[in-house]
């Protein structure tokens, strides 16, 4: 699907038809128009990756080249200056003003071919993932916003590993290169050769394909991934679900074995005008779908929307505490109303039950484990991951040392005694946050 544009800018009958067939033999399309002013909105909405302009077209062909490099100067395409004169000073004051070649002509056909296509293939060579090969933001971008404004039926997919950066920052650059690599080919191998495979991000690629496909397509990936991604960990944290990131050299977290989230929309349902609109639309869809637990996808629908609906999303600023030291108790209370949350607190492990949970359905608890209360406490934790309704955040403050005994019970952090209070109500902000985001 990628197509590499063209825009030639020439008056002369004979010579558009010459140059365009040349242009045509290097598998690129072809934009003619007569002058700057008739090339304006193509230049703006395509974003042509190479710009040819005749000096026929004008008496002052280095003041139009300055005009087209201020009116492209956001994507910045190669300006080759099209002309039939071999005056030294002319030819100076053209590349100065913007051009990035000179063609005198007549020109051979071969000059010709060699040297645009030296041109686009550096364009195209500087705009590639170092990791992956794909072609960068740069080059997506544009393809997007000239699928838009083609008259064809097509989706586009937004696909990102999830925890990505934190399973490189344990397993490192290698382990995590591998890894993009490999679901860049098990991407690349469901794709039509008229379909485009490209990236936004070091860990989000971008899929253009046919609208009947792009559901089974979404569908295969995410079984597949599920599949490749475990063979990038060692056994130990294979069998435990979770890699264990160290947050601030103190506190500690489980980050989950990576997933993948896939957002696709289609012009099936909606027009869209503008690539805006388009990543505006995609981005939230694909928000959504990260906030399922592990890896799926999510398509756009036909909606049925009300002109006066207003949808107001709460925000949840409930934290629970269960603190025995009656000083530390208050302490963060009085800190964690200054922040304005409600707060509501037990002093034993033994009051704080499943209905007060549900009750008070908190965003976060805060709880201190002993030794005393070890077993319930860990069996509270354990309650609480496998809920089905909607899990709170669970941060452990602990003078205890067993880690993973902790981690496996589903706990979301990890803090140990002696710790500092504004540390913990960084977290509790950070902890809080995330399950908005999630819910």
């Amino acid at each position: 699907m990628l197509e590499k544009l063209i825009l030639l800018i020439d008056n002369r009958l004979e010579m558009q038809a010459k140059y365009k067939k040349i242009l045509l033999t290097l598998d690129n399309n072809v934009i003619i128009k007569n002058s700057i002013k008739e090339s304006l909105k193509d230049t703006t909405l395509l974003q042509p990756d190479l710009i040819l302009i005749s000096d026929s077209t004008s008496k002052n062909p280095a003041e139009d080249i300055k005009n087209l490099r201020l009116l492209t100067y956001k994507f910045r395409p190669v300006i080759v200056a099209l002309s039939t004169s071999s005056d030294l000073k002319n030819k100076l004051a053209i590349l100065d003003a913007g051009s990035d070649d000179y063609i005198e002509e007549p020109v051979s056909k071969e000059e010709f071919k060699a040297r645009i296509n030296a041109h686009i293939r550096r364009v195209f060579e500087s705009q590639t993932n170092i990791h992956t090969n794909l072609y960068n933001s740069k080059i997506s971008y544009k393809t997007i916003n000239r699928t838009i404004n083609a008259n064809n039926r097509w989706a586009i997919g937004l696909i990102n590993i999830n925890y990505f950066e934190e399973y490189k920052s344990m397993y490192g650059d290698f382990a995590a290169d591998k890894m993009l690599k490999t679901y860049a080919a098990i991407i690349k191998s469901t794709l039509d050769k008229n379909d485009y495979l490209g990236q936004l991000g070091d860990d989000d690629f971008l899929i253009i394909t046919n609208p009947i496909y792009a559901e089974k397509i979404a569908s295969y990936l995410v079984q597949a991934f599920d599949v490749i991604a475990k063979k990038f960990y060692n056994q130990q944290d294979i069998r435990q679900g979770y890699i264990i990131q160290n947050s601030n050299e103190i506190e500690e977290k489980p980050v989950p074995i990576v997933n993948t989230s896939i957002a696709i929309v289609s012009n099936e349902f909606k027009e869209y005008n503008n690539l805006k609109e388009l990543m505006t639309d995609l981005l939230v869809l694909h928000k959504t779908a990260r906030m399922r637990d592990g890896s799926n996808y999510l398509k756009d629908r036909p909606k049925i929307t009300s002109k006066d609906t207003i949808i107001e999303k709460f925000y949840n600023n409930r934290i629970f505490i269960v603190e025995e030291d009656e000083a530390l108790s208050f302490l963060l209370e009085s800190n964690l109303l200054l922040r304005n949350y409600q707060v509501q607190k037990v002093p034993q492990l033994s009051e704080f039950t499943s209905d007060l949970i549900e009750e008070y359905a908190p965003a976060l608890i805060i709880i201190d484990i002993t030794e005393e209360n070890r077993q319930m406490g860990l069996k509270l934790c354990k309650m609480l991951h496998k809920s089905d309704k909607n899990k709170p955040k669970i941060l452990i403050t602990t003078s205890l040392r067993n880690k993973q005994e902790t981690f496996n019970a589903g706990i979301d952090l990890y803090i140990p005694k002696p710790y500092e209070i504004i540390t913990l109500l960084d977290w509790a902000e950070k902890l809080s946050k995330e399950f908005n985001f999630n819910y």
